[in-house]
C-alpha cells in the first residue's frame, strides 16, 4: 500500500511540475519557432510575457487569418507588442500544439 501511495504522490508532483514548466494557452502547449525565439531574444521577452500577451491582450488582426491562427496585442507605454500563434498537429508528441510564429513590437496607433 505504501508503494502505491508513493507512486501516486510522485505522479502528482510530476504533473504539477510539468504544468509549471511547459507554457500553455487554452490548455495546449506552446512551442516557439526558431524565428520567434530570435525575436523574443531581440525584444527581451520570456515565455511568461508571451502567455501574458495571449491571456490579457486583445485581437489585433490587420488582415483575415485562418481559423487556427490567433494574433494578439498588448499596449506597453508607446509600443504595442504583437504575438502570432497557430495550432498544428505535432507528430513527435502525437498531439496538437500552438506554434509561436511571430513576436513583434510596433509603434502604437493614435
Amino acid at each position: 500500500m505504501t508503494y502505491v501511495r508513493n507512486m501516486f504522490i510522485y505522479h502528482m508532483q510530476y504533473m504539477i511540475l510539468v504544468d509549471y514548466m511547459i507554457p500553455s494557452f487554452k490548455g495546449i502547449q506552446i512551442i516557439p519557432s526558431r524565428a520567434a525565439s530570435d525575436e523574443m531574444i531581440k525584444y527581451g521577452l520570456l515565455m511568461e510575457d508571451i502567455i501574458e500577451i495571449l491571456n490579457d491582450g486583445y485581437d489585433c488582426y490587420r488582415r483575415k487569418r485562418k481559423e487556427n491562427i490567433i494574433e494578439r496585442c498588448i499596449d506597453k507605454k508607446e509600443k504595442t507588442l504583437k504575438v502570432v500563434i497557430s495550432k498544428v498537429y505535432y507528430y513527435s508528441l502525437n498531439e496538437e500544439v500552438w506554434i509561436l510564429t511571430h513576436v513583434g513590437k510596433i509603434t502604437k496607433r493614435r
